[in-house]
């Protein structure tokens, strides 16, 4: 069976390359050896994320708060009390792993 990783680096930097910013972020999360890959990429193969506008709150809940090209607001906050992660006002719960 192959594996992803026996292609060519090329065509792996290929598709991290014409992936936009989001698709890059969800890749990383795929595997460690994507993450490993991505986080090991020169910044000119990574897409631009085109950011306009981006702040952090941290207090009892952690904010992440960005603007897009679009000027459409986005928002990931992680609650620790509650164990809830919400992008964009969709919360998911987080589950114990049990082992």
């Amino acid at each position: 069976m192959s594996s992803l990783f026996e292609m060519p680096e090329l065509v792996m930097e290929n598709i991290v390359q014409f992936s936009d910013f989001r698709s890059v972020l969800t890749l990383r999360q795929v595997c460690r050896d994507f993450r490993n890959f991505i986080d090991r990429l020169n910044d000119s193969k990574l897409p631009d994320s085109r950011f306009t506008k981006i702040a952090m709150i941290v207090n009892k809940d952690v904010r992440f708060i960005y603007e897009d090209p679009y000027c459409i607001w986005h928002e990931f906050v992680y609650s620790e009390a509650d164990k809830v992660i919400s992008f964009n006002g969709k919360p998911h719960l987080l589950k114990k792993k049990i082992l």
